[in-house]
């Protein structure tokens, strides 16, 4: 891939024209009672994917954001980010520049398809093999915090069922991933997942402390965790001094008789009490990233919704406990 194909990077920088969209700005009071006035984050997945990098961190700043989270999932659009060469590499971080949105973290949700605690060896290798590339790449983009999933296995109905032995190999490959970033001096944030295998935070602490790594960290979902459970705040508090960032988006409950929404939630449309938890982040005065996780939906408007749940955010983080 050279630079002339390489989306963002053309000679003109340029695409299709993008909906200017101004975020509303916060009370100047509000500033000092928010976490840190926070600088939120956008995940890439909410806005078209037709967009080239420049065109998205734009957009990112209409909204109102000042990061945007790069996705490496398990499609082979995204996977091929790992073969970028040094060119691609060297251009994503210039075409950052005068747009007032970094990149400054990866999700990285491939190992999905590619577990750790993987009963089949081919799986559990690949999934090595992503999690040092996307160290690779992310030491390349300077970028020092890469979210990494909490999939022990495929799952049983792919013929890779959670278990104790699954658990134990789990624990292992995630040993391996932290010693390789903190040899690159990144952090991985674990992610609480959609399957019960760590769909807490305590689950997810459990391996954290048992790696026991500097490089290792939080990345709560607040999301899938609301899905699951109905009381966030004391999870918050109990992974507070190892959380490394958030993850904020609405989502569906899981029931005796519904399996939950994880995606594609629109916020004050699901489950989650934001009410609290924008007061336990106020309280806990936590100065992580906070990013949001929102999806591309292509029969609606993807940057008024962005800068809607920016706003959104951002008051709530702004109100007085």
């Amino acid at each position: 891939m050279n630079a002339a194909s390489y989306p963002g990077v053309t000679p003109a920088l340029g695409g299709s024209k993008i909906p200017v969209v101004r975020a509303a700005p916060v009370h100047p009071q509000a500033r000092t009672e928010a976490v840190a006035a926070p600088a939120l984050g956008l995940s890439e997945k909410a806005l078209p994917p037709e967009l080239d990098f420049k065109e998205r961190l734009q957009a990112a700043a209409r909204a109102g954001f000042a990061n945007l989270e790069l996705s490496v999932d398990n499609t082979p659009q995204r996977l091929s980010r790992l073969e970028w060469g040094p060119l691609e590499r060297r251009a994503l971080r210039r075409v950052q520049e005068g747009t007032g949105v970094r990149i400054e973290s990866i999700c990285l949700s491939a190992n999905r398809s590619y577990p750790l605690g993987s009963a089949h060896e081919e799986l559990r290798v690949r999934g090595q093999e992503i999690i040092a590339q996307t160290i690779a790449l992310a030491c390349d983009l300077q970028i020092k915090l890469v979210q990494i999933a909490g999939y022990d296995t495929a799952g049983a109905a792919h013929g890779d069922p959670s278990t104790a032995d699954s658990a134990r190999r789990f624990a292992e490959g995630l040993g391996q991933a932290a010693a390789k970033a903190e040899h690159a001096g990144v952090v991985l944030g674990l992610e609480n997942m959609d399957t019960p295998f760590i769909n807490s935070i305590p689950k997810a602490l459990r391996y954290v402390r048992e790696v026991d790594s500097s490089a290792l960290r939080l990345y709560p979902d607040v999301g899938n965790l609301c899905a699951f459970h109905g009381d966030p705040d004391a999870e918050l508090r109990a992974g507070a001094p190892y959380i490394a960032a958030l993850h904020l988006k609405d989502t569906q409950a899981v029931s005796a008789t519904y399996p939950g929404r994880f995606g594609g939630v629109h916020f004050k449309a699901g489950c989650v009490p934001f009410a609290r938890v924008f007061a336990c982040l106020r309280e806990l005065d936590l100065k992580v990233p906070l990013v949001l996780e929102m999806w591309y939906d292509a029969g609606g408007d993807p940057y008024e919704a962005a800068a809607q749940a920016c706003r959104f955010v951002q008051e709530g983080l702004g109100a007085p406990a």
